[in-house]
């Protein structure tokens, strides 16, 4: 499968991740699985199910969990000594306008739901920045390789304001002491890589 292939332990918890995302974010993305999370009864029609699920109430304890820890965290600010060129990032720390508080926030959350996050230190020609991936987005890895699913907008040939979302993979790796970042496009002949660069060296 190349570069769509997933790590052992992303197939083994891939399922559990999905009733906790599922769980956190509530009733309608509960509801929406139907009899994953609310078997059928016995001899209900489609029309009764569908009524039957209608009324099913999820109380949704785990968002509030989370929630109530990372403002229990956050209720103070953390302390972040920096030199001066880098203070004026914590404000736009990814680049698109999220802070260094929200960014904190966001890590909080993915610990408390599962454990792990992966979080990248890149940098444009005007500037480093931080973005942070979910743990369903690191897909492999290898002793010199992470591979990072990301989303990206494509535009349709024809029509440059009809586009859509679609998958990417980002392969980092190394190659004779050289950080290299490759980007993985779907076409009609399969993935290609679309892009690559040199980082710094490690």
């Amino acid at each position: 499968m190349g570069i769509e292939s997933k790590h052992p332990y992303y197939e083994e918890a891939s399922s559990q991740w999905i009733r906790i995302r599922d769980s956190f974010n509530g009733s309608d993305a509960i509801k929406i699985k139907g009899v994953d999370y609310l078997p059928k009864l016995s001899g209900q029609t489609s029309e009764q199910y569908n009524a039957y699920k209608l009324r099913a109430v999820y109380y949704n304890s785990i968002e509030r969990t989370v929630k109530g820890l990372i403002g229990a965290v956050m209720r103070v600010d953390p302390i972040i000594e920096v030199p001066p060129k880098v203070e004026e990032w914590l404000d736009d720390i990814t680049g698109t306008g999220v802070s260094i508080n929200d960014f904190i926030s966001h890590m909080l959350s993915e610990q408390l739901l599962t454990g792990r996050q992966g979080l990248l230190i890149d940098h444009n020609e005007e500037r480093p920045y931080l973005t942070g991936y979910t743990t369903e987005q690191i897909t492999n890895w290898l002793d010199d390789t992470i591979v990072l699913q990301e989303t990206y907008r494509k535009i349709a040939p024809n029509d440059k304001y009809k586009s859509e979302y679609d998958t990417q993979y980002r392969e980092l790796t190394k190659d004779d002491g050289k950080y290299v970042v490759r980007i993985w496009r779907k076409d009609k002949g399969g993935w290609k890589v679309v892009d690559e660069f040199l980082r710094d060296e490690f």
